[in-house]
């Protein structure tokens, strides 16, 4: 299931509004990486926790959840940046995904572990929503592009320009991330991953969120 695109530019505006506000107030922070932290403690008052999310809630997959009455973001302890800090990424990205469910979904008032646990359509399309809104959040539009244009030009991944070097780019990822594709469709998303990886790093996000992100702008080309 896929976000509708005038669902995405809806969602896209909730996002640089959060973002337009918070600037207004502090201006002199950063615009690049975004100050997630910052966005969400002196921004929207939320509380950041450290906890064993995973016994808490009894899922071994959940890395975030929100907690609206208490107005928290609960992190599991194995996403602590100070002491994993290769996983900064998708600790930011799992920070900006429960501030999306805090804009868009706290007045449904659901208990922490709901929006993990529920399997029905309208949970699917939370979670694709607060996907979206986290991507604007991390990775807005005008400075992404901005930023792709001054480190690369008007140049674009294209995937059939990686194919002759699709073996040592392939080994290269799996070394990084000790991890083997299953299928090739795995393989081709590494190649890809690889490919934007000094861009990730400039917005503080994993290769894996700049490649669908850029994806949707053009500049990443299957």
């Amino acid at each position: 299931m896929r976000l509708a695109p005038h669902e995405l530019r809806y969602i896209e505006t909730l996002a640089i509004e959060q973002l337009e506000e918070y600037y207004s107030i502090r201006p002199d922070d950063p615009r690049v990486p975004t100050p997630i932290e910052n966005l969400l403690e002196l921004h929207l008052g939320l509380g950041l926790l450290y906890i064993d999310l995973k016994t808490t809630l009894e899922n071994d997959l959940i890395l975030g959840a929100l907690n609206v009455p208490g107005k928290e973001v609960w992190i599991d302890h194995s996403l602590d940046p100070e002491t994993y800090p290769e996983l900064e990424g998708r600790y930011r990205f799992t920070i900006a995904h429960e501030i999306a469910h805090w804009c868009m979904h706290r007045q449904e008032n659901l208990t922490p572990g709901e929006f993990a646990f529920r399997s029905d359509r309208r949970n699917e399309i939370r979670e694709k929503e607060a996907d979206a809104f986290a991507a604007a959040l991390l990775m807005p539009e005008i400075e992404l592009t901005e930023r792709w244009k001054t480190m690369y030009g008007d140049q674009r991944v294209v995937l059939g320009e990686l194919m002759p070097r699709r073996k040592q780019i392939v080994n290269e990822e799996i070394v990084r991330r000790r991890f083997v594709p299953k299928t090739n469709e795995e393989a081709t998303d590494m190649m890809l991953d690889w490919a934007v990886t000094e861009i990730a790093e400039v917005f503080c996000v994993s290769p894996m969120a700049m490649r669908i992100r850029c994806e949707q702008f053009g500049l990443v080309v299957r």
